[in-house]
């Protein structure tokens, strides 16, 4: 018997840590909601842009200081971007 099957079978180590964990359960949602880790739940940032520091929103939370899942930080200026290449 080769090695594979054979030697896993009879109790030697595998290359994984753990076995593998079927997710028969769903993931339950999150009941306090999870501060943002960019602004550490400020909802507010120091930026240094232009050279003196000023606050501004957190682009990740939008201010709210709370983690926004499948939340695009860049979105905003992306379309900002691009309007502004379509006035030129």
């Amino acid at each position: 018997m080769g090695v594979g099957a054979g030697a896993q079978a009879a109790g030697a180590a595998s290359r994984y840590a753990r076995g593998v964990v079927s997710a028969d359960e769903e993931t339950p949602e999150a009941a306090e909601p999870v501060p943002c880790t960019v602004c550490r739940g400020t909802g507010t940032l120091i930026s240094n842009l232009g050279g003196s520091p000023s606050n501004v929103d957190c682009a990740w939370c939008e201010g709210t200081g709370v983690f926004l899942p499948d939340h695009d930080a860049q979105a905003a200026r992306k379309a900002a971007a691009e309007g502004d290449a379509a006035t030129a």
